[in-house]
């Protein structure tokens, strides 16, 4: 009955990306994609819920695939700045060692 599979489908598409829910309502959601793709095209309403829940794990997979890009970015950063020997871990002469190499002119 699309009466009550409508505010299941809504509760899915308002909170399946939200951290506490999310592990149970894909089980949930894949379920109702399960019982339901045979009779989907027949309820306008319950066709554009499930569109709405379609947007909703797209973008979501959108910022996973970003978040998962900018990770690795962030790694070669930090391991670029631990890698010993590099330049900005030599020691930096101060201004009486540079008067010294210039023969005392400063």
């Amino acid at each position: 009955d699309h009466t009550t599979l409508q505010p299941v489908v809504a509760f899915l598409a308002r909170q399946i990306t939200a951290p506490p829910f999310a592990n149970v309502l894909i089980g949930v959601a894949n379920l109702l994609l399960d019982m339901y793709a045979p009779v989907l095209g027949q309820s306008p309403a319950i066709d554009e819920l499930f569109v709405k829940l379609r947007n909703v794990l797209e973008s979501e997979v959108r910022l996973q695939a970003e978040l998962a890009q900018l990770m690795g970015a962030m790694d070669v950063l930090l391991a670029g700045a631990n890698m010993p020997g590099r330049a900005a871990d030599a020691p930096r002469p101060n201004k009486l060692q540079k008067v010294a190499a210039n023969g005392g002119a400063a």
